[in-house]
C-alpha cells in the first residue's frame, strides 16, 4: 500500500522506469533504483509493496530490465 508520504516517490520511480524501458537511458534506471530503494526502506511501506520494489530494483541493478 502507498501511504501519503510515498506517492511522489512511487510516481518518480515509475516515470524513470518507463523512460529507461522506452529509451534505454541508464541514468533513468539508476534513478528508479534509488527511488525504489527509498520506498523499500520506508517504515510506512507494507511487506507486499516492499517485496515488489525489491524485486524490480534487483532486476534493474542486474541489467535484466
Amino acid at each position: 500500500m502507498i501511504h501519503t508520504a510515498q506517492p511522489e516517490l512511487f510516481s518518480g520511480a515509475l516515470d524513470n522506469l518507463m523512460r529507461h524501458l522506452l529509451t534505454g537511458c541508464v541514468q533513468s534506471a539508476q534513478r528508479a533504483v534509488l527511488l525504489l530503494g527509498r520506498i523499500e526502506s520506508s517504515e510506512s511501506t507494507d511487506a507486499e509493496m516492499r517485496d515488489t520494489c525489491e524485486r524490480m530494483r534487483e532486476q534493474l541493478e542486474d541489467g535484466r530490465v
